[in-house]
């Protein structure tokens, strides 16, 4: 695998990059590693912003304010993978600033490949886009978490 990255790419765009590659390297996402967490978190999701009435954006803009900007209902940079994953759950319904083409999304394991990767960079991170993505996305959060503990043995 060649990854290309720009003379301005961050640490965290070489870190997401990196989990690509150990994705690619030990097949995790091939056997649909995250696929059933990930619907499972995007179920529950639905589920609680219809029972409040509002969209998933919404409902997020309201519990979580201080991962989005001012008075905008984008999220700050360093949440980025947070949007990044709920843009793919939702097929590209959701877009809180952050996202791919919406034709992205349709290729074979690509929702739990990016995830895997967006999680890799909250973890390089490690600020507070990680314990938010854990509220937000629990099951998906356990999943990875197992993974990368059983890959440290």
């Amino acid at each position: 695998m060649k990854i290309d990255l720009s003379i301005s790419a961050g640490t965290d765009v070489i870190a997401h990059e990196l989990f690509h590659e150990i994705d690619e390297t030990y097949g995790l996402t091939d056997n649909g590693m995250l696929k059933d967490s990930i619907q499972a978190d995007y179920q529950k999701l639905q589920e609680d912003a219809k029972m409040y009435g509002i969209t998933i954006h919404e409902m997020l803009y309201l519990q979580y304010p201080e991962v989005f900007k001012k008075m905008e209902m984008m999220v700050k940079e360093e949440y980025r993978g947070i949007s990044d994953i709920l843009h793919g759950m939702s097929d590209g319904e959701i877009y809180m600033g952050y996202s791919h083409k919406s034709e992205y999304w349709k290729k074979r394991r690509r929702l739990e490949k990016e995830s895997w990767a967006q999680y890799g960079r909250m973890y390089y991170m490690n600020g507070d886009a990680l314990e938010v993505a854990r509220q937000i996305f629990p099951r998906t959060s356990e999943e990875i978490e197992q993974r990368i503990r059983r890959m440290m043995k």
